[in-house]
């Protein structure tokens, strides 16, 4: 009797779980707000210099000392703008919360915080750009999902941009976090339409200076073709320069990157850097403006 009792609790549990994922997997897909890509846009130039930070800082598996730490690293680095990947608001109790206000603890105080898993964790998990400058205008806008409903499988991807002012030059700071599935759509990979989404995204944008950032998931530099074979745009990590910026099991390891406008940034310095506070390593790339 028992061993039926506790075959039919059994049961129960995974019914309502089940149910609970049907349900999430049939939500509709969140509602939008539609991106004005000239929206606050200052196209006129001027010089300047400026460094900026790639970091997915694996906040599901993190602690609050090591995010603190986080913040502590940009800072050693001298990093004006970092974009961040996996990043649990305040109010998210995984592993006891607060990990929005240890990640803004050092002197990048202006946060722009985009939630992806809208559905499956609400507004609490995401991505986040940080910087000690002034912003002066944030939006964000999802990239392409393969379904008409939010799967509880997959994670909706989104890329935002903030238009952040250092020393009276504005820069366009685009951060996002692809699908890693190896999902395909019509015999092509999610991950390369989402790429795309983004490239045409910028090159919309007619702000003069523009940096990408963003944990790609790539499995080789061919998933940023849009990208690569741009006269417009460099990539810090490439094919002369295939650094590696995640520290798992994994085939190719470079699929951390700092994308930018080759014409209008003169790359000055970068480097990865090797620390166990995350399971990706901090990307880091520094600029100077041309007029």
């Amino acid at each position: 009797m028992k061993r039926r009792y506790f075959f039919a609790a059994i049961c129960v549990v995974c019914t309502v779980a089940l149910a609970a994922a049907l349900f999430v997997s049939c939500l509709p897909m969140p509602d939008m707000p539609e991106f004005d890509a000239e929206r606050n846009v200052d196209a006129s130039r001027g010089e300047t210099t400026f460094t900026v930070a790639s970091y997915n800082v694996w906040s599901g598996g993190n602690t609050l000392e090591n995010e603190y730490a986080i913040a502590a690293q940009l800072d050693d680095y001298g990093v004006d703008i970092a974009g961040l990947q996996e990043v649990d608001t305040d109010d998210f109790d995984r592993r006891g919360g607060g990990f929005t206000t240890a990640l803004t603890s050092g002197s990048l105080v202006n946060k722009h915080f985009t939630p992806t898993e809208t559905y499956a964790m609400g507004d609490k998990y995401g991505i986040m750009t940080t910087t000690s400058r002034a912003i002066a205008d944030a939006q964000y806008a999802m990239l392409p999902y393969p379904y008409p409903y939010v799967s509880a499988l997959m994670e909706p991807r989104m890329v935002q941009r903030t238009l952040i002012d250092v020393d009276g030059v504005r820069i366009a700071f685009y951060n996002t976090h692809l699908d890693y599935t190896g999902t395909q759509v019509d015999g092509r990979l999610l991950r390369e339409l989402q790429v795309e989404f983004i490239f045409e995204l910028m090159q919309s944008d007619p702000s003069p200076y523009k940096v990408l950032t963003g944990d790609f998931n790539i499995s080789s530099f061919d998933d940023l073709a849009p990208f690569f074979d741009s006269d417009d745009y460099a990539l810090f990590i490439n094919p002369d320069n295939a650094l590696a910026t995640f520290s798992g099991d994994s085939s190719f390891r470079s699929i951390d990157n700092i994308i930018y406008t080759c014409k209008t940034l003169e790359l000055t310095g970068g480097e990865v850097v090797e620390t166990d506070l995350s399971d990706h390593y901090m990307v880091t790339a520094s600029f100077k403006t041309l007029a």
